[in-house]
């Protein structure tokens, strides 16, 4: 038998490893396997040995032929034993296996088991192994470890320029922000997917990118978009292994229930049975039942769909798929609402939400949340389970919360290692010769810039994605408040109620000044500092505000040249000065005077400044054109100078009208300002007040 001592494959063993995925004859590729099997038996190359024993475990997998393949990857870990790089391919390869017979906790802790028993650390720069755990946790409803490990995948395909693990991440992180509801994130990644991995080879890839962005465009309301694009991914599912087929088809009712396409849902059941026949899957089978009982609920024989959303629901149970589980509860909730049976939906949407309730699904979980809400009216159910349902959804709305800002971070952290690499590349640079460095100088700009664009827009599609569900929260709160409004033995609830309320209104506010302040950088990407006539901003800037200041009946001072003229950029000033202007009117009293004065000034002749600006400062030794704006308010607190201008500052000083405040429009306005090569700086007014000033470069 030929060795191979180079721990590659022969052009022999390729061709024949190969054909394991391509041949359809049945008693060819019997051949291919005894030959395979004869080829592990005589070698004395434990690497070859490992390597086709995973070929032969991978194989069997895809025909459905389980017990054949867990044997051969037993054969693997022994062949694998006392030395660490073959244990890790096993464990990589095993993982994979597990996790499409849909095995996650098992998964898991068989990766976790060789973890913990790895003699090297090799593993944590190792992208395949990092987001197959991702993945697994992500399956086993971690999810905040989840999003932090795709995150690191991520940044480790990216600095190792693994372009093909890099797509697999890809695809793996738009399928948990999927879950998550964060649908635009998750379209993102799937269409890079489709636009950049154009090798045939990678068919497999796109064909599953392909199919779960069909559902994705379903949701977001294109339905012609949404067919096109699974037609073409169910064309590709019958030129890769069989058993993506399943998973292209499970999607494509999905996506018709979605559609309300129940014609086309029943084909799909059809052509799914056929499959099973072939080959046999036991969780596609047991979610096949939740898709027939979708049909028949549609066509009202409610009996016969009982009876199948009960399976869907049991076999999910059974194997730990909570989620799914609270999936298929929650439309047997809704078919029984239909039907009018108001008890029976309480109970099993009661159920839903339990289920649901270690998720982030947010849309499903509100829309339980509204249906059980229904529920428990229409069976008059007792009071303090409706307060039982308050307070649980006040305790969730804190953990999802919780996740977004801890999501979003972690994409900030990444920008920022990224970007750290980027520089660390750069100095390496300049040690080498001229014209060398600075072609990859050039090369790296452009790729951090690109970087930039692209972190910015991952957070940008975050924040928005935000703000659906805070809609949604706040119409499930209505909802609630209106049922017990009247109810006098909720009168304790309903200012729950009214509370919750007003922490969603302050996160969509912060949701807001993010998008406001991304919407103002983007208008002024250049950054030419230019020549601006203030003046007339300024007068603009008032009328912009003026609804404001008649609702407090505010009047306005103004000592402002005919003509001033600095160096600058129009659109950063016009959003600086529309905060400043706005936090002046929050913080005075009704029937109040707001002063705007423009003088020319030393920077040195700016006296009283408690405060030291947290920008860079005016050109040392020039004149400089100084904006205040100066209202009568209680002012800020000595001891709490030193929390403005920074992110999330927070001060006693509230609005006087209740009007929201989120703590970052300082902090954005002076960064803006450092852009145009200004500075934010604070001093208190006489006798009351507070004073900002704005001190710019004069034209």
């Amino acid at each position: 038998m030929q060795q191979n001592p180079t721990n590659e494959f022969t052009a022999e063993q390729l061709e024949l490893t190969g054909s394991l995925i391509t041949e359809q004859d049945p008693e060819a590729l019997e051949q291919i396997r005894c030959r395979i099997i004869a080829m592990v038996q005589h070698s004395s190359s434990k690497w070859l040995q490992t390597n086709l024993s995973i070929k032969l475990g991978q194989h069997f997998l895809t025909h459905a032929l389980y017990n054949e393949s867990e044997f051969w990857y037993a054969q693997s870990w022994t062949y694998a034993t006392g030395n660490e790089e073959l244990r890790e391919t096993v464990a990589l390869a095993e993982a994979a296996a597990l996790m499409n017979r849909r095995l996650p906790f098992r998964a898991l802790e068989m990766l976790d088991n060789y973890l913990s028993t790895a003699t090297s650390d090799s593993h944590n720069q190792n992208p395949e192994l990092l987001v197959i755990r991702a993945s697994l946790l992500d399956s086993t409803n971690q999810l905040l470890e989840a999003n932090e490990a795709y995150l690191k995948a991520i940044e480790v395909c990216e600095a190792a320029g693994d372009t093909l693990m890099l797509f697999q991440t890809f695809h793996a992180y738009a399928h948990f922000c999927y879950q998550s509801d964060e649908l635009q994130t998750a379209r993102h990644y799937l269409e890079e997917i489709c636009r950049l991995a154009t090798e045939p080879n990678l068919d497999w890839l796109v064909c599953q990118a392909k199919a779960q962005l069909a559902e994705i465009y379903a949701k977001l309301g294109d339905a012609d978009l949404a067919r096109t694009t699974f037609n073409e991914a169910r064309q590709l599912s019958y030129s890769i292994p069989p058993l993506l087929r399943g998973f292209v088809l499970t999607v494509g009712m999905e996506m018709n229930v979605v559609l309300r396409d129940f014609d086309a849902v029943q084909q799909l059941i059809i052509e799914t049975e056929q499959y099973i026949a072939q080959y046999p899957s036991p969780n596609l089978e047991g979610n096949l039942k939740g898709f027939k009982a979708f049909v028949l609920a549609h066509h009202k024989d409610y009996r016969q769909a009982e009876s199948y959303f009960t399976m869907a629901i049991a076999y999910n149970k059974e194997n730990s798929y909570h989620n799914v589980a609270g999936m298929w509860q929650h439309q047997l909730g809704l078919m029984y609402l239909e039907a009018g049976l108001f008890q029976d939906a309480a109970v099993i949407l009661d159920e839903a939400r339990e289920n649901l309730s270690t998720s982030f699904t947010f849309d499903t979980v509100a829309n339980v949340v509204e249906g059980l809400a229904t529920a428990m009216e229409g069976a008059q159910t007792p009071g303090w389970q409706m307060e039982r349902v308050l307070g649980w959804m006040s305790e969730y709305y804190v953990r999802y919360t919780g996740f977004i800002k801890k999501h979003i971070s972690h994409i900030n952290l990444l920008r920022q290692h990224e970007q750290i690499r980027s520089e660390e590349e750069i100095f390496q640079l300049r040690h080498g010769e001229i014209k060398d460095a600075n072609n990859r100088l050039t090369a790296a700009v452009n790729e951090l810039t690109a970087l930039a664009a692209d972190k910015d827009e991952m957070l940008a599609i975050a924040t928005r994605d935000l703000q659906h569900p805070l809609a949604n929260l706040e119409t499930i709160l209505h909802t609630l408040a209106d049922a017990i409004r009247t109810k006098p033995e909720f009168a304790d609830q309903l200012d729950d109620v009214h509370v919750m309320m007003d922490v969603v209104r302050r996160m969509d506010n912060i949701v807001s000044t993010f998008l406001d302040f991304g919407r103002t950088l983007e208008q002024s990407q250049a950054l030419v500092n230019d020549t601006v006539d203030i003046s007339l901003l300024i007068s603009e800037t008032i009328s912009r505000s003026t609804s404001l200041l008649q609702q407090k009946k505010l009047s306005v001072i103004q000592h402002v040249p005919k003509h001033c003229t600095v160096l600058g950029n129009a659109t950063l000033f016009n959003a600086i000065a529309d905060n400043l202007l706005s936090n002046a009117v929050k913080h005075s009293p009704n029937s109040g005077t707001i002063t705007v004065s423009v003088v020319h000034t030393h920077p040195a002749g700016i006296q009283n400044k408690p405060h030291k600006p947290r920008g860079r400062q005016s050109r040392s030794g020039h004149d400089a054109v100084v904006l205040s704006i100066t209202d009568q308010g209680t002012g800020i607190p000595p001891n709490e100078v030193v929390n403005l201008f920074t992110k999330y500052g927070r001060l006693s000083t509230t609005p006087t009208g209740g009007e929201p405040s989120t703590g970052l429009g300082l902090y954005l306005s002076q960064k803006m300002a450092a852009r145009m090569k200004a500075v934010i700086s604070y001093a208190p007014a006489e006798p009351h007040g507070a004073m900002f000033l704005l001190t710019m470069q004069p034209a």
